[in-house]
């Protein structure tokens, strides 16, 4: 596994016969698993779309994990499509799935309507009003 940094805290994570634990992030982050073959463009461009929004997503915890191997641990675990986007929630549980390219504002809508992100947010905002 090697990991690409696309922003200060925003990070790539490619599997190379190595599954990353998503167990690791429990409680701490919000992966973004995106499975695609390796040298389909949709991937290319998802991670363009990614890299653009560093910010946002590293605002919100996330870690975009890629996986190209078809027989993975991870894809028998999530059993996606030929190119699937999916959003872990903290607490480890699938929160969003599309097999197709995914607009940054639509993950980010979604997070921020999650209770634990808006305490974050409560939290964040009383800690600059302080």
């Amino acid at each position: 596994m090697f990991a690409v940094t696309l922003a200060s805290a925003l990070t790539v994570l490619a599997a190379e016969g190595v599954d990353p634990n998503l167990d690791a992030y429990a409680w701490d982050a919000r992966p973004i698993l995106v499975f695609a073959a390796d040298g389909d463009p949709r991937l290319a461009e998802q991670l363009a779309r990614f890299q653009a929004a560093a910010p946002d997503l590293a605002d919100r915890e996330n870690v975009v994990i890629v996986e190209t191997e078809a027989d993975s641990r991870l894809s028998r675990s999530f059993r996606p499509g030929d190119f699937t986007v999916i959003l872990i929630g903290k607490d480890g549980g699938e929160k969003f799935r599309a097999n197709r390219l995914v607009a940054v504002e639509e993950l980010n809508t979604l997070i921020d309507a999650m209770p634990m992100r808006r305490n974050e947010m409560r939290t964040k905002e009383r800690r600059t009003a302080e």
